[in-house]
């Protein structure tokens, strides 16, 4: 993220160690743009290892089970889900929920992003973002190489109950194949002060495959990143969580850990301040060997699919 891009506070941009313009609340502003690996001032992340979440179907124990988690085909759309708030998980309770079960964006929880994306040259628009069939669905399209008139979407839930201080995150999620489309859900600091405040980005997908997830979490005034990668089919539905306490994070993925800031060599400092939920769709170039650029396999639309989300205390 640059401080340039945190400078517009009307945009909102979320991405592993970036800093992305985000709707009228704020949300970072991207000039960074997305963490790059090759670079000699990123720590290298540690080797890649096989997804405890590989099977579309396995659910977290302490998810609550999605209907969308029965269906062992990809694009199989959600089922509709009970009406009612789910149960908490043992430790944990319930601040809030969406199960996608309308046909628009709850706007009392939601603003959607209508705002240049982090490359400066694509655009997030409000038109990407829908409800139905039971799914948040957010679209990307366009094959521009050079990012020029391609377009998805992006939102964050920084009204109503959205931003608190430590929690339990947990997203169900699947991101179509292709690319030049990235996605992204992770916390982003309510003051906008990145990377000063911290950024937890508890799952991305640059590739086109969607078989790396990455995990990062960013720090310190100089944007310090500590991050890792697990390998799976990302294009299937999985769980993911990210649990924030005074001191300590960890990533999962159906349950399974995967980044745990309490066992990393690089001793990240942890956020302290309110935090809210971003999920978004980067449309690229973006970053040096972060998102690339869309070309002529990118499908005509990339989607990016949520069935539900759970915000615990």
């Amino acid at each position: 993220m640059v401080a340039s891009a945190i400078a517009v506070i009307g945009t909102l941009v979320l991405a592993a160690g970036i800093a992305w313009p985000r709707a009228p609340l704020g949300r970072p502003g991207a000039a960074a743009g997305y963490p790059d690996s090759s670079a000699s001032d990123v720590p290298a992340p540690e080797p890649a290892t096989q997804s405890p979440g590989a099977t579309p179907s396995s659910a977290p124990p302490s998810a609550v089970p999605s209907a969308s988690a029965t269906s062992s085909a990809p694009g199989a759309t959600p089922a509709a889900v009970p009406a009612g708030p789910p149960p908490a998980p043992p430790g944990w309770t319930l601040v809030d929920y969406d199960d996608f079960n309308g046909n628009t964006v709850d706007t009392q929880k939601w603003q959607v992003y209508e705002a240049s994306s982090t490359n400066g040259t694509s655009q997030w628009l409000r038109s990407m973002v829908s409800v139905g069939g039971g799914e948040l669905r957010i679209a990307g399209q366009g094959k521009n190489p050079d990012g020029q008139g391609n377009v998805s979407g992006g939102l964050c839930w920084c009204r109503g109950k959205g931003n608190q201080t430590y929690g339990m995150w947990q997203v169900r999620a699947r991101f179509e194949k292709g690319n030049g489309y990235g996605q992204a859900i992770l916390l982003w600091p309510q003051s906008n002060h990145w990377p000063d405040d911290g950024e937890l980005d508890f799952v991305e997908t640059p590739f086109a495959s969607k078989t790396t997830a990455v995990g990062t979490v960013h720090w310190g005034s100089d944007n310090q990143e500590d991050e890792r990668r697990v390998t799976g089919d990302y294009a299937a539905w999985h769980t993911y969580a990210v649990e924030w306490r005074a001191g300590s994070v960890k990533m999962s993925i159906d349950g399974v850990v995967y980044y745990d800031s309490t066992t990393s060599s690089r001793r990240p400092a942890i956020p302290d301040t309110p935090m809210q939920l971003a999920i978004q769709q980067e449309p690229g170039p973006f970053g040096t060997k972060w998102v690339p650029a869309p070309d002529s396999s990118t499908p005509d639309q990339v989607v990016m699919h949520i069935d539900w989300v759970r915000i615990y205390r």
